[in-house]
């Protein structure tokens, strides 16, 4: 990690099979293939400590972290929450999922349950498919400004 305010470079791991971070404030996130399959991890910038946060024996990857809450794409979207301690599975179905991310209390993900490639976002409470129209809509993202952004179409989704 290099940090701009005092331009040092600080290594977060030491496994060269660590992929997929994303930070927020002082955490980092990311999926390492360790004991035999990826797991996520969080170190603490502040604390300076790894906390392993799946320990799963099928793969979990592409983790995101906005606040307390974490997530990721295991066999489903799954969220960890950080104050409550508790994991929750987010998605169910047989579809594939992919390239999620979160932002307040949006969670973002691609799937495929319609036979394309479908952005869909859930509100903490409930999923909505976010497109019009049937088709690949490509890969999702949040701004640092909180607009969602796609690869295909651009929409803010604030609070």
């Amino acid at each position: 990690m290099y940090d701009l305010s005092t331009s040092l470079t600080k290594q977060i791991t030491n496994s060269p099979r660590a992929q997929h971070s994303s930070i927020y404030g002082d955490k980092i996130v990311l999926s390492d293939y360790r004991y035999g399959n990826y797991d996520i991890y969080m170190y603490g910038l502040i604390t300076d400590k790894e906390t392993r946060i799946t320990a799963d024996p099928s793969n979990q990857y592409s983790p995101a972290i906005y606040g307390n809450k974490i997530i990721w794409i295991g066999n489903r979207v799954y969220m960890y929450d950080l104050a409550t301690d508790e994991e929750r599975q987010i998605t169910t179905g047989s579809y594939s999922e992919y390239w999620a991310t979160i932002y307040g209390n949006k969670i973002v993900w691609v799937d495929n349950r319609s036979g394309y490639e479908e952005i869909y976002m859930y509100d903490m409470s409930f999923p909505t498919n976010l497109t019009l129209d049937v088709g690949n809509d490509g890969d999702v993202d949040w701004s640092f400004e909180g607009e969602f952004r796609t690869s295909a179409r651009t929409g803010n989704f604030t609070d």
